[in-house]
């Protein structure tokens, strides 16, 4: 999770890809398989989150965060997908040096996405307003690696 938050504005950054790693990491935590979600292997989760958020969990496996699951596009909040098979999120897959803007409404309680300068549209409408949320990125497997930048700036936080 990055170390600064927004709780009212606008705000835009940017989070490059830069590797995804191929293959399952062996660790419960880590490489799963859920029923629910019917999610299996490795991937990243990228998107926002409360200070609430569990920090051992993925990006949007709890009611404190919000997130693209990168493997496939799909959105997760409290653990579920949110969209049909249909769903415009649904771009597979995403690669390394994909690049993906994100704008933050926090008045409107909305987050905003494009992929390599496509918009996608809203991933979110129900964000929790007045409430600090934090951009946020969960790996699953050693050799993920992205960049949190603000939008065309240099490199600002880099996660391994």
């Amino acid at each position: 999770m990055s170390d600064e938050s927004f709780s009212t504005g606008k705000h835009t950054w940017e989070i490059v890809l830069d590797n995804l790693a191929k293959g399952l990491l062996l660790h419960s935590s880590l490489c799963f398989f859920s029923s629910a979600t019917g999610l299996l292997g490795s991937g990243m989760f990228i998107g926002v989150a409360t200070a609430s958020a569990s920090l051992i969990n993925y990006i949007g496996g709890d009611m404190f965060g919000y997130s693209i699951f990168c493997r496939d596009g799909r959105r997760f909040f409290q653990n579920k997908p949110l969209e049909p098979q249909e769903s415009v999120f649904k771009q597979v897959p995403w690669k390394p040096k994909d690049v993906a803007k994100f704008m933050l409404d926090c008045d409107e309680g909305t987050l905003t996405v494009w992929k390599n300068k496509v918009l996608l549209g809203i991933a979110f409408e129900f964000l929790p307003k007045n409430r600090p949320l934090y951009p946020a990125v969960s790996f699953t497997n050693p050799g993920d690696v992205c960049t949190i930048q603000p939008e065309n700036a240099p490199a600002k936080k880099r996660f391994l």
